[in-house]
Formats: C-alpha cells, sequence, structure tokens
C-alpha cells in the first residue's frame, strides 16, 4: 500500500482482509476508496479490463449487485475469454446467493486457464464448499 498507494487493487485486497477478518467498516472503506480509484482509471481507460473486474468486485461488496454486473457485462463484452472476467462474475454471483450461474462462470474461468488451486483456497466463494459441483471442480485439476 505504502508503494502505490493509488493501484485500486492494492485498496480492494486489503478490503478483502479486512472484510475476512471481521472488520467490517474498515472494509467498507477500502472497498470505497478502490472502487473510485478505479474509476478514475476507467475515465481515462474504458477498455481496461483488469480493472473493470475489480471495480465490479468492490461496487458489488458496496451493496450495488445491478453496477457490479453492467460491469462485468462490459468487460465481458471487451475480454471475451478471459478467466478473471469469469472468475469476479462467479464472486459476484455467490454474494447475490446465485449459486448455479457461479458455479458455471467458475467452470468456464478453470476452462479458461484460472487455477483451480486457487478457486479451492478462496475464502468468498465458502457459501460453495459443499456443493458437489464445486467439489468435483476442485478436484478436477488436483
Amino acid at each position: 500500500m505504502e508503494l502505490n498507494p493509488q493501484q485500486p487493487i492494492n485498496w480492494i485486497n486489503l478490503a478483502d482482509a479486512l472484510y475476512q477478518a471481521g472488520h467490517i467498516k474498515g472494509a467498507e472503506e477500502a472497498y470505497s476508496k478502490g472502487t473510485n480509484l478505479a474509476e478514475r482509471r476507467i475515465a481515462v481507460d474504458r477498455d481496461d479490463f483488469d480493472t473493470i473486474w475489480i471495480l465490479a468486485w468492490g461496487k458489488q461488496m458496496l451493496g450495488d449487485n445491478q453496477v457490479a454486473r453492467n460491469y462485468i457485462e462490459r468487460g465481458m463484452s471487451i475480454a471475451r475469454g478471459d478467466p478473471y472476467g469469469f472468475y469476479y462474475s462467479a464472486l459476484i454471483s455467490v454474494q447475490a446467493g446465485r449459486h448455479d450461474t457461479a458455479l458455471t462462470a467458475l467452470r468456464l474461468s478453470v476452462d479458461n486457464g484460472y487455477p483451480v488451486t486457487l478457486l479451492a483456497a478462496e475464502p468468498f466463494l465458502a457459501d460453495l464448499k459443499n456443493n458437489e459441483e464445486f467439489q468435483m471442480l476442485v478436484r478436477s485439476e488436483n
């Protein structure tokens, strides 16, 4: 954070860690900072799909599912087949309680090169840990 405080992903990662540690207020502040920085980047380069993914995630975690879905769709129209687009789509779907949609996106993410081992360790996918399809997906590459 000290080396590059203007990097949106740093704030989003900090927010994720704070959220998982139960520091919700701090997480919300970090998500807000990260999404604000990401929005500034998108204003300069509207096709920066890497920033679009993290902006979508930040918006979801701030409670704006529709804006998050809009960003995911926008990013997918720019970077078709990007594994991170499918990954963030899955995270957003899990947060919105759409597990079937999340599982489809996870399969596409893995099919396009996202490492299965990272899915198995992702705390934001905890709601899927007991899902048979998720378990088969995680085992498929191990």
